[in-house]
């Protein structure tokens, strides 16, 4: 019989540890996705080709911009860039509230056959707390009214068009014209 307890308690155990690495891998994979999106959204809110998305410790995200145009910008343009890029990244990450920082660098990078040149030596870091605070901000607004010249808070289904229209209704009055 002691046999018997030791083999169940061993099975009992060896199950709780697969059941825990389980839920780990679905978590882990489901932030990588979450990246890897938020990366494609970054590319094409804001026109450019390589962007890379990284979290560390579950808390601080940074956002790298490889070869753009917006490097060659002066101290404060692209400091304001990178703010814009931050609070769109802010807005759209659905762990936001779990985030202390937020960094935006952009990059320069070159590669010839063994050799790779990467230059990040410019970070442009915002604070989960000075988000957050424009976050709220953006959120408490109607529609139609946000606050700062950069993308608001995300509205999964009908995003406003500049002259105040939901995308799907713009889409039916050109139907509709055609």
């Amino acid at each position: 019989m002691n046999r018997l307890q030791a083999l169940v308690a061993a099975i009992l155990f060896a199950n709780s540890l697969v059941s825990t690495a389980c839920q780990q891998v679905k978590q882990v994979t489901a932030t990588i996705g979450g990246l890897i999106s938020l990366s494609k959204d970054i590319g094409a809110k804001f026109g450019e080709p390589s962007v890379s998305c990284n979290l560390m410790n579950g808390t601080s995200l940074t956002i790298d911009i490889v070869n753009s145009s917006r490097r060659g910008l002066p101290d404060e343009p692209r400091r304001a860039a990178a703010l814009d890029i931050a609070r769109y990244a802010y807005a759209h990450y659905d762990s936001r509230d779990h985030l202390s920082a937020v960094g935006v660098r952009f990059v320069r990078y070159w590669s010839i056959v063994i050799f790779t040149y990467n230059d990040a030596t410019d970070l442009f870091a915002f604070t989960g707390a000075e988000l957050s605070a424009w976050y709220k901000q953006q959120t408490s607004q109607p529609p139609g009214q946000l606050g700062a010249k950069s993308e608001g808070p995300p509205n999964n289904r009908l995003k406003q068009t500049a002259r105040g229209r939901s995308g799907a209704e713009s889409l039916r009055r050109t139907r509709a014209a055609a």
